[in-house]
């Protein structure tokens, strides 16, 4: 809290298993990705949490706000198009391998 300048945490987001490798803050909401293959929408005016799992290590995410979208980026060279008015991931997109 800058205010009162405490270094005590106002809220502590609990249920990760591995490091957050994103995190993205809106006016009503906190997007974060995890290396435990979990997205996490906390919703901070309603007090829930959205939960997806993508079954691979999350090395990021970009959100769309305006339109409900947030891409996320795996280990897997797979990036997912997910709708969060839907909960659902609308598309994946996979590169080239090249060795």
């Amino acid at each position: 809290d800058l205010e009162s300048g405490s270094w005590v945490p106002l809220e502590t987001l609990k249920g990760f298993k591995d490091s957050v490798s994103c995190v993205e803050i809106t006016a009503d909401q906190i997007v974060t990705s995890s290396l435990d293959g979990y997205l996490r929408i906390y919703d901070i005016r309603m007090g829930q949490m959205l939960v997806q799992n993508f079954n691979a290590p999350i090395l990021g995410l970009y959100a769309c706000f305006e339109d409900d979208f947030i891409f996320v980026s795996t280990n897997e060279s797979k990036i997912y198009l997910y709708d969060k008015g839907k909960r659902e991931i609308v598309t994946e997109f996979s590169g080239n391998h090249r060795t």
